[in-house]
C-alpha cells in the first residue's frame, strides 16, 4: 500500500527506487488488467444504455434475400418471407457491443504501445538515453489513473441513465445522448 501511495504522490521517487525497465512484467500486467476491465465495461455500457430501451425497432429480415433475387426467381420459399421484422431494441444494442468489443480488448495494447514509443522518443529528444523497456514499462504503469477514470466513468454513467427510460427506439439519441453528456463534468473532474 504504501508503494501505490509513493507512486501515486512521488512518481519520480517511485522510480528512483524501481527502474521502470525492471517492472516491464508488471506494467504488461497492468495493461492486461486494464483491457480485461474495459472489456467488462463496455459490456456494462453496452446493457446500461440497451436497459434504457423498451421497444422494438423495424429492421430489414435477415432471412429475405434481396428483393432482386426474389423478383428473378420468384419460386424461392425464403421470398415469402416479410421484407422487414420487429426487434428488440435492447438486443440489438447489445448485438453492436459484442461486434466492436474487439476494441477494449486490443485498445490498451496499441495505446500501451503507441505510449511506448512516445516516452521513448521524446526521452531521446529531450537528450536523454532511455531504454525502450523502460519507455514500456511507464506507458503500461500510466494505465493507473486510467482504473479511476474508468470506475468513475461508469458509475457515473449508471447515476444519470438510472431513471431514463425510451419507449420510442427511433428518438433514443434525444433523450440517451443529454443524460450522457450531463456526465461530461464529472468524467473531465476525474480525469
Amino acid at each position: 500500500m504504501e508503494s501505490l501511495r509513493q507512486f501515486v504522490l512521488s512518481p519520480s521517487a517511485f522510480f528512483a527506487e524501481r527502474p521502470p525497465a525492471d517492472s516491464l512484467k508488471t506494467a504488461f500486467g497492468l495493461v492486461v488488467l486494464f483491457s480485461f476491465c474495459l472489456t467488462v465495461g463496455f459490456f456494462l455500457i453496452g446493457f446500461l444504455i440497451a436497459g434504457t430501451v423498451s421497444g422494438t425497432v423495424t429492421v430489414d429480415n435477415p432471412d429475405r434475400p434481396p428483393a432482386q433475387m426474389c423478383d428473378q426467381h420468384e419460386s424461392l420459399d425464403s421470398c415469402d418471407e416479410p421484407e422487414t421484422i420487429e426487434r428488440d431494441a435492447g438486443a440489438l444494442i447489445q448485438e453492436e457491443v459484442s461486434e466492436h468489443i474487439w476494441i477494449p480488448i486490443l485498445g490498451p495494447f496499441v495505446l500501451w504501445f503507441l505510449g511506448g514509443i512516445t516516452f521513448y522518443t521524446v526521452g531521446r529528444l529531450g537528450g536523454g538515453s532511455p531504454s525502450f523497456d523502460g519507455a514500456l514499462s511507464l506507458a503500461g504503469w500510466a494505465t493507473i489513473p486510467e482504473f479511476l477514470r474508468l470506475a468513475a466513468g461508469l458509475m457515473t454513467l449508471q447515476f444519470v441513465l438510472r431513471d431514463v427510460t425510451v419507449t420510442d427506439a427511433e428518438g433514443m439519441e434525444t433523450v440517451v445522448i443529454p443524460a450522457i453528456e450531463s456526465a461530461e463534468p464529472v468524467i473531465m473532474v476525474v480525469s
